[in-house]
């Protein structure tokens, strides 16, 4: 089994590069629209423009305010949907 699993990781193309962070999927800068990178442990910033410079967003946000902002987001979806089908 262990070597099932150790087989199946070592030929995902992804492996080395899997996600970390789970809102990395849902996130993009508000500036180019490119994907987020981590900017030390507890920041979110502009791939692009922290690997090559063609985004101006320099600023970034920080990880507890985004996840917030989105759990506030998600109660307000959930509970409306919640009220609908009540």
């Amino acid at each position: 089994m262990i070597e099932a699993v150790q087989s199946a990781q070592a030929n995902c193309p992804n492996g080395p590069h899997r996600l970390r962070h789970l809102l990395s999927v849902l996130l993009q800068c508000g500036v180019c629209g490119g994907p987020p990178a981590m900017r030390g442990q507890d920041r979110y910033g502009c791939l692009n423009y922290v690997m090559n410079g063609t985004c101006s967003d320099c600023r970034g946000i920080d990880r507890a305010v985004i996840e917030d902002r989105m759990l506030a987001g998600l109660e307000v979806t959930v509970g409306t949907r919640a009220r609908r089908c009540t």
